[in-house]
């Protein structure tokens, strides 16, 4: 009767009679079959009248439960049967897609568990992944992905690698979003440095470096900060790529954000050299400062960088070092309007060499409405 129903389209009524020859005996010779085209019934009325129920919400249609409850039968029935795998992998996409993870994520983890060396368990395994970063549980993916690292599917090369980036990125991302929030600022620095010296190889490195240097001078501790800040430049002192590079496929999307290195490194010359500053220790600001505008001749705050360089310099009567930077940053500076204070600062390092008819040239050259001061200080 039930293969009858089937051959006439009538998928609903052919679904319900192989479930009733299942429940009639589990463990009878047409059990499995009747199992497995049962679930393929309900895949007839789930395609044939759409009844799929909104992705906005967590609850199924009928047809949807109906087909998940089909799947998980049939894997109960014949459990080392070769279409087990893609049986569980399609109950589990019914609920992912409506955001049941939890209920996804079990189906994902027995087929992991239960066939490791199936292509479509790494597929499961990353929909695992995706799933616990969509939900910004990273504490929780972090465990998830390093329990992974003892099961059979680590024994694959490919597998393994995206557990350990994953593993990574979670970690990071845990601190960022999830433990940084609940501490102090100095606690927050010692756990991102934390990161670096269990992760080193990480992409996620120089960020915890950056993010460390940055929590460690809001705690006004800036001799932990200047460690960090250096090591940042220091170890990954490699000119950025010709063109962008495209993130891994083995990643996560939702764990592929990393803040561009050269631009890490730049941002952190500029921190450095302004923490030498407020640490009097003007020598170091300066040489961050030149070596900023040196490394980055378009970076954001290479104006800034000569300014402040000049001004110290002025500041330590080195008049002769003080001028070239000041007129390079006159040649280069992007706003002529905030270039003025510069003019007369050159005009005063010419007096202060005793350079009279530089200084007269100069001075006379500065148009006569412009203020004969203005905010002289490092920026």
């Amino acid at each position: 009767r039930a293969e009858i129903l089937f051959d006439l389209g009538r998928f609903d009524a052919a679904a319900r009679a192989y479930r009733d020859v299942v429940d009639a005996d589990q463990d009878g010779e047409y059990a499995k079959s009747a199992a497995y085209t049962e679930l393929l019934a309900w895949e007839e009325v789930l395609a044939e009248t759409d009844a799929r129920a909104s992705s906005t919400t967590a609850t199924l249609s009928s047809v949807e439960q109906n087909l998940v409850t089909a799947c998980d039968r049939y894997v109960r029935i014949a459990p080392d049967d070769e279409e087990t795998v893609k049986v569980r992998m399609k109950a589990a996409r019914i609920f992912a897609d409506h955001e049941r993870f939890d209920d996804a994520r079990s189906r994902w983890n027995e087929l992991i568990g239960n066939h490791p060396r199936d292509p479509l368990a790494s597929v499961a395994m990353r929909a695992s992944f995706e799933s616990f970063a969509s939900e910004k549980r990273w504490g929780e993916l972090r465990e998830y992905a390093s329990k992974l690292r003892s099961q059979d599917i680590a024994e694959d090369k490919r597998a393994a690698s995206s557990i350990q980036k994953t593993i990574e990125a979670a970690s990071f991302n845990e601190i960022l979003h999830e433990r940084e929030p609940k501490v102090e600022p100095k606690e927050a620095g010692e756990l991102y440095r934390a990161f670096t010296q269990a992760h080193p190889e990480s992409s996620y490195a120089p960020q915890a470096l950056f993010n460390a240097m940055l929590r460690y001078r809001e705690a006004q501790r800036f001799d932990l900060a200047i460690p960090m800040g250096t090591e940042l430049v220091d170890t990954y002192n490699r000119p950025p790529p010709s063109r962008p590079t495209q993130a891994r496929k083995s990643a996560p999307a939702e764990l592929r954000k990393s803040e561009d290195l050269a631009s890490l490194r730049a941002k952190s010359m500029f921190v450095l050299a302004s923490m030498y500053g407020a640490a009097a220790q003007p020598t170091e600001a300066i040489s961050w400062y030149l070596r900023y505008a040196n490394e980055f001749p378009r970076g954001e705050e290479r104006d800034d960088s000569l300014y402040n360089g000049a001004v110290l310099l002025q500041e330590m009567g080195e008049y002769e070092r003080a001028r070239k930077v000041l007129e390079k940053y006159l040649e280069l500076a992007s706003s002529q309007a905030e270039a003025e204070p510069a003019r007369w600062r050159l005009g005063e390092v010419l007096e202060k060499q005793e350079q009279w008819k530089a200084a007269e040239r100069h001075y006379r050259g500065l148009e006569l409405s412009a203020p004969a001061g203005g905010n002289l200080s490092a920026r």
